[in-house]
């Protein structure tokens, strides 16, 4: 099992849990949008749970996933919902729905630069919220046919009323 991540904290911590747990996995950090270290059709499962929000270019992260992905592979990957980030969530956690933000959305550009300064000297992630578009026809461009999709709600915000939180797929490369 390879595990990959652009945090070298979070992948001492998944060496951390592995050796706790008695498994073997060889942690690689890098940005999923290049996986130019790995060669075409070396892996069987990609299992990307969350991580889109914090990819600039999830298109580019598709094309990768196919072509390192053996004929059959699965991809299942999950992401926020875009309906979460056109909203003030400062405001929402008040019971204030004001929307604030287009999609796609960047903290790059959406949040005042003071704020992302702070988010950066922190060592937090800048997130992404991308279109349907790219997340779902996306990997179909690079190739995958979606076999399952599936939403969620994130209940301690209190958007979950309005709108499933989360989209979680499962595609095939063919």
């Amino acid at each position: 099992m390879t595990v990959f991540d652009n945090s070298p904290s979070q992948l001492k911590q998944d060496q951390l849990v592995a050796e706790r747990e008695a498994l073997s996995i060889q942690t690689v950090e890098g940005d999923a949008a290049d996986l130019s270290m790995f060669a075409d059709e070396s892996f069987d499962l990609v299992f990307n749970p969350c991580s889109t929000v914090f990819m600039q270019d999830v298109r580019a992260v598709w094309k990768e996933a196919y072509r390192v992905l053996r004929h059959g592979g699965i991809l299942m990957t999950g992401s926020m919902n875009p309906v979460h980030y056109i909203f003030d969530l400062y405001k929402a956690d008040e019971g204030i729905l004001e929307i604030a933000h287009s999609i796609p959305y960047s903290d790059l550009t959406s949040i005042p630069k003071e704020d992302l300064n702070e988010l950066i000297e922190k060592g937090l992630p800048v997130e992404f919220g991308h279109s349907l578009t790219d997340l779902l026809g996306g990997q179909c461009d690079a190739g995958f046919v979606i076999t399952d999709m599936y939403e969620d709600y994130m209940l301690d915000s209190p958007l979950h009323k309005y709108h499933p939180s989360y989209i979680a797929t499962r595609a095939v490369k063919r």
